[in-house]
């Protein structure tokens, strides 16, 4: 894909935040910090692709190296500038500095005057610009181009846009996994093009996506979820489509892995088996013991606002009003879609014969819950010489594996490390490292399996 297509999502980057739009032929009106454009113009038109919001919600597309020069002037505002003996020790911070009121500057973006023309009349009409030194009016001239000047430019959602967007806006929901831990974790796991990944993840679908656009077409990911069905919002955002995933992706549940080998030691089919572990057989009783053994997988979680245990033996139901279309493979709603309970046999099915074969080349964990037994769980499918990486925001829970590991002599080259990241800004007469920063980038276990025996 190319070009931007409805029923598709786009990254619109502005400056630099970014934003993740769904695109659709409906007047849909989409607000980018504090400017609202219409979806449905962005139709058409190319990744890349650089617009100006104009009055009434219009688009005009313009030269992406235009924005790009804009930006940079963001930055530079104030190096062109004459220097002065000016300082801010006479600057009061007060609302009589500015002559225009905000009925006046709103009077002159109806009139249609473009955002480089308010900014120099506001320019005009601030008493103390003049007095201000070189670098106070450069980030004076910053913030107004940033709030009155829109322009951004449209992108395909990748695995650094999603990353970044998130960690910006609500890195709670990613575990605080930063852009540059997460390209370790990929690293480290060795996941290239083909490779086979076990993978167990409560980012939303982030690091599933991640590695999928890694393996191209080509390869297999299995996604142990908890819950009823895997949660794969982020990765909807890359816009796969069923081709890509149909062959590549499938899931398995954490709260039936640890009563697997009981059951392919059974004897029982495929299916029976399928039917068994999606919760729909009738027999379960003589089973519940073993299946509540196999929940403290999930007991160790740090969070308590989890979604809770689907119960044995019950089906999910659709509601009365829920489209007929959404019990087929998948179904769209607002970009994100939803798998059907056939879907979900056909993942599991896959899904038991890697499990079987123990098929994989790498293991990959990123979760909220404590990490050790779902480690051990999960190390008894990953064959010999094979990496595996877990991901955690605190550094006891990873200790406590690293011991473990030790003493049960199933891993060498194990490392436990932190990943610290700073922005230095770099700006003419003015570099130094950003005030604002992120405490910490969580802390990774890495290692290679080996056979004890």
């Amino acid at each position: 894909m190319t070009v931007v297509e409805s029923g598709k999502g786009v990254i619109i980057k502005k400056g630099n935040n970014l934003k993740y739009v769904y695109v659709s032929n409906s007047a849909k009106v989409e607000k980018m910090e504090n400017f609202f454009f219409s979806c449905k113009d962005l139709i058409g038109h190319p990744f890349g692709s650089a617009f100006k919001v104009l009055d009434k919600e219009r688009l005009l597309k313009i030269d992406p190296v235009l924005v790009e020069t804009h930006n940079q002037e963001y930055e530079n505002a104030g190096s062109n500038l004459e220097d002065t003996s000016g300082d801010n020790r006479e600057i009061q911070d007060d609302s009589n500095s500015q002559r225009l009121g905000k009925n006046e500057i709103e009077a002159m973006r109806d009139e249609g005057k473009s955002g480089e023309e308010i900014v120099k009349e506001i320019v005009e009409n601030s008493s103390t610009f003049q007095g201000r030194n070189i670098f106070s009016k450069s980030k004076y001239l910053k913030k107004k181009n940033k709030k009155y000047i829109a322009h951004f430019v449209v992108l395909k959602p990748t695995t650094r846009l999603l990353a970044e967007m998130y960690f910006q806006k609500n890195p709670t929901k990613i575990l605080e996994l930063r852009p540059d831990t997460l390209a370790q974790i990929l690293t480290y796991s060795n996941v290239q093009f083909g490779s086979k990944v076990l993978v167990l993840e409560t980012c939303q679908g982030l690091v599933a996506g991640s590695i999928l656009e890694r393996l191209g077409s080509k390869g297999s990911i299995l996604q142990i979820y908890q819950g009823s069905f895997p949660v794969r919002i982020v990765m909807e955002q890359f816009n796969y489509s069923e081709v890509d995933t149909d062959n590549v992706l499938c899931s398995y549940p954490l709260e039936k892995l640890g009563i697997l080998p009981d059951l392919l030691k059974s004897g029982k089919s495929d299916e029976d088996l399928i039917e068994f572990i999606l919760g729909k057989h009738k027999d379960e009783q003589e089973h519940i013991k073993k299946i509540e053994i196999s929940k403290n997988l999930v007991d160790c979680n740090l969070d308590t606002e989890e979604i809770p245990l689907t119960k044995i033996g019950e089906k999910r139901k659709f509601k009365k009003n829920e489209s007929e279309e959404r019990k087929t493979n998948f179904t769209n709603i607002g970009g994100v879609r939803f798998l059907s309970r056939e879907k979900r046999m056909q993942e599991t099915l896959t899904a038991l014969k890697l499990l079987r074969n123990n098929d994989f080349e790498s293991l990959i964990l990123v979760s909220k819950y404590h990490p050790k037994l779902p480690l051990l769980t999960l190390l008894d499918y990953l064959p010999p010489s094979c990496p595996f990486v877990v991901y955690f925001t605190h550094q006891e829970p990873l200790m406590e594996c690293f011991v473990n590991l030790k003493d049960k002599q199933c891993a060498t080259n194990l490392e436990l490390t932190e990943s610290w990241f700073r922005n230095i800004q770099v700006l003419p007469k003015r570099t130094h490292p950003e005030i604002v920063m992120s405490g910490t980038g969580g802390y990774l276990l890495r290692g290679i399996k080996v056979d004890p025996s």
